[in-house]
């Protein structure tokens, strides 16, 4: 399509021209105009291929058309066609701005004369595009070049042929004119001279070089500075340039340098800080497996004092040892329990806790305790929920909070609810633990979550405890990615939120519980009323106390041979056959109870006597190894009769069930 402006008064001769264009086989869409208004207006309103026009008309002629053209400032061929134009005028036009001229009388030369026309015009369009854009990159190179922060200097062979401002100011120079014409390797430091000039020469030897390095620089007034350098080659003039890009890094090296100090630094004070932890959970360990062998004669013999001794005043004296070591055991498990926490010890064992189930044995556990100050404590379930938790740590956290909440409060109730709530489009189960007791002032709330902080303390401490217990909550919610809020006022009582996230696993129905009840006493007596033989046990145990203290628990329904030592205990394996073994796993100088234990599995007849871990290392970690190194079945101290009877009796069955 051809889009023709006619300038022309006879609307015959405008048919004509347009015929002709059309017989060339030219697709044609035209507009013709006869005054100097008119194509104004049409130039304004849309774009045109070309301009026939005549040369005389009533009201303005062809060098008034072409002025209207020329102020337009648009580049389109301009024609002249008249019946009565002269040759030195047609000559004038030419000069004027035409393309060509031609007699009405000959329109045969029309057809080509716009075809060239058109042709030459598209190359004119194409050149002053590819001029504008050669002139818009000069123009975007010229402000890269003028504008960049990086030093970028071009050279030939070494030498400077022009640099930009910032290549100036790197060295202190005010006029490139200084640099132009001077060496590269006149502006680095004299240790950097020689391995410069030897890039140069193997660079213009066409021999491969680093295209990124670091030198050293040297400024105008002699001071020397790092340099970043880039290097490529262009070929400009058919002559091979370089140009090198520039980057002062002083800064960054000394930045460097003192993050590496700072590394080194902080290395070594992560390895102060994991030695620190090691040594603590050293120390813990040590410290709970030393405690809770004397611990276990203290708590087992004031038990059976209490028990058995006929004099009222012996029997309170007994459980006043007893309780004081209950006390003094709660204190080393959560100092335990803190260190785990802290030193990253403690290992998550997750699964779907179904927490109804969970809340009605913590109810049962703990409702000795409220009983003895009166208050009554409530669980109403609302709905069968879990989460995804480890269940030891949550019930320990829970434990902690309704402990706190027994403790402060001296009338009224602790109760627990459980709900599900929703918060940010997930689903959150929350276990809320509310007492009606003293209260705690809002100036308190964080403090309290630090260790052993209580809101009153040293001399003035109005409760018992260490303080760690919802220090120790809050880290195993955290742990488990939970969170723990606190609701409180002064006289009104207390409200402490754990938060979950709710299983994705959906509730079931009722499922088999994962916690194994302990055989009851009378279950026991039936069963060993039944056996003509009582069960033959191998005590392995050092310490006095606690051979003495396990046998007087079991007395009754076991046999015991007890030796203090590990290679004895070996000796008596191999001599004799044995339903069950206790075995303590320290047992001072000498080998270890897991040895023992290793070396009597190997034995024919002893080799499916199940063997129970009796030990003061009550850490899970420690209770796993030793559950995969030889022990079938894990006791810890200190324990009660009811918990020795129940293990010696699950050995049992798991003898009776390999005969």
């Amino acid at each position: 399509m051809v889009k023709v402006l006619l300038v022309e008064d006879n609307e015959s001769d405008g048919a004509l021209i347009i015929r002709q264009l059309e017989k060339a086989n030219y697709a044609v869409l035209f507009e013709r105009v006869e005054s100097n208004q008119e194509m104004k207006l049409a130039l304004e309103q849309k774009d045109w291929d070309i301009i026939i026009s005549d040369f005389s008309l009533p009201q303005f002629n062809a060098y008034d058309s072409l002025q209207v053209l020329h102020d337009s400032g648009k580049d389109i061929p301009f024609i002249v066609v008249s019946g009565t134009i002269g040759e030195s005028t047609a000559v004038d036009m030419m000069k004027s701005g035409a393309q060509d001229y031609l007699m009405k009388d000959n329109l045969t030369r029309l057809a080509p004369a716009v075809g060239r026309e058109l042709a030459d015009a598209r190359v004119r369009h194409e050149r002053k595009h590819e001029s504008l854009k050669l002139k818009e990159s000069e123009a975007k190179f010229r402000a890269v070049w003028e504008n960049s922060k990086d030093a970028i200097g071009v050279s030939l062979n070494g030498i400077h042929v022009f640099v930009n401002p910032a290549y100036l100011a790197l060295f202190g120079y005010d006029n490139q004119d200084v640099l132009l014409g001077k060496s590269l390797v006149d502006l680095v430091g004299p240790s950097e001279k020689e391995r410069i000039r030897e890039y140069i020469e193997r660079r213009n030897a066409e021999i491969e070089i680093p295209s990124e390095y670091e030198t050293i620089g040297i400024k105008k007034d002699g001071t020397f500075f790092d340099l970043d350098v880039k290097v490529s080659n262009f070929d400009l003039n058919n002559e091979m340039h370089t140009i090198v890009i520039l980057r002062d890094i002083s800064e960054r090296k000394k930045s460097d340098e003192r993050l590496r100090e700072e590394l080194v630094n902080l290395t070594a004070a992560e390895k102060r800080a994991e030695e620190s932890n090691l040594t603590k959970s050293f120390l813990m360990m040590n410290m709970s497996h030393e405690v809770r062998t004397p611990l276990n004669a203290i708590l087992g013999f004031s038990s059976i004092i209490s028990q058995e001794s006929e004099e009222e005043d012996i029997r309170q004296m007994a459980d006043r040892i007893r309780v004081s070591g209950e006390r003094l055991l709660k204190t080393l498990d959560d100092i335990l329990k803190l260190t785990q926490l802290q030193t990253g010890t403690e290992q998550l064992a997750l699964e779907e806790v179904e927490l109804e189930s969970e809340l009605q044995r913590m109810i049962a556990n703990f409702k000795p305790l409220a009983e003895l100050k009166n208050l009554q404590l409530k669980f109403q379930p609302k709905q069968k929920v879990k989460v995804k938790a480890d269940p030891h740590l949550l019930n320990k956290a829970i434990g902690e909070l309704l402990d706190n909440a027994i403790k402060f409060t001296e009338l009224g109730r602790v109760s627990i609810e459980l709900n599900r709530v929703s918060s940010d489009g997930a689903a959150w189960i929350e276990i809320r633990v509310a007492d009606t007791g003293i209260g705690i002032a809002k100036e308190y709330h964080q403090v309290i979550f630090e260790s052993f902080r209580q809101v009153s303390g040293g001399y003035n401490r109005s409760y018992e405890g260490t303080g760690l217990g919802l220090t120790i909550a809050w880290k195993i919610i955290d742990l488990m990615k939970g969170a723990l809020y606190l609701e409180s006022e002064i006289g009104k009582g207390s409200v402490f939120i754990i938060r979950l996230r709710e299983s994705e696993q959906p509730w079931r129905g009722e499922e088999q519980s994962l916690v194994t009840e302990c055989t009851s006493s009378r279950e026991i007596d039936e069963i060993y009323a039944t056996n003509s033989r009582q069960p033959r046990v191998l005590l392995v145990e050092d310490n006095e106390d606690n051979i003495t203290l396990t046998t007087a628990y079991c007395k009754e329904r076991y046999v015991f041979d007890a030796v203090q030592d590990g290679n004895r205990a070996i000796q008596m394996a191999r001599e004799n056959t044995y339903d069950v073994i206790l075995m303590d796993i320290n047992l001072g100088f000498g080998i270890t109870g897991l040895e023992v234990a290793s070396e009597i599995k190997k034995m024919h007849n002893n080799r499916n006597t199940p063997i129970i871990a009796m030990t003061g290392f009550t850490l899970q970690e420690d209770r796993n190894f030793i559950l995969s190194n030889g022990c079938d079945l894990y006791l810890g101290k200190p324990f009660t009769k009811k918990e020795v009877l129940s293990v010696l009796e699950s050995a049992m069955n798991s003898r009776r069930s390999t005969l």
